[in-house]
């Protein structure tokens, strides 16, 4: 919805023509014309009211959806974060498990090098 500051007069121009329109038809008093008028400028005033209350309803749910949309995002990061972290300690574990199996590779490499040789002492 595009609406520009002079949208309002809009519809009070025709408002406006159709009460002096039906105040020239109509062979009543002045009174009664400006009565109409006034109930024109009214309704007018009340359509602008209400398209004001309009706009200013769409601007508060724009920025509850931006919010929400906002929460939304940091708590997906929030989760790509831990996941990471996850991933990172896993990572971290298996290289551990890792150069434990390497250095009790080695280890066993070394006593079966020592028993080959007849070594008095096969630890390592």
């Amino acid at each position: 919805m595009n609406m520009t500051k002079t949208n309002w007069l809009k519809p009070f121009a025709v408002a406006s023509f159709f009460a002096l329109a039906l105040a020239a038809c109509d062979n009543s008093s002045a009174d009664k014309a400006e009565s109409k008028m006034d109930d024109a400028i009214e309704q007018t005033q009340q359509m602008a009211d209400d398209a004001g209350e309009k706009v200013n309803e769409m601007a508060t749910d724009v920025k509850e959806s931006a919010a929400d949309a906002s929460d939304k995002v940091g708590d997906k990061m929030d989760e790509m974060g831990e996941s990471m972290s996850n991933q990172a300690d896993d990572t971290s574990e298996q290289m551990n498990d890792m150069a434990t199996d390497a250095g009790n590779a080695i280890e066993d490499k070394c006593e079966d090098v020592k028993e080959g040789v007849n070594a008095e002492d096969t630890d390592c």
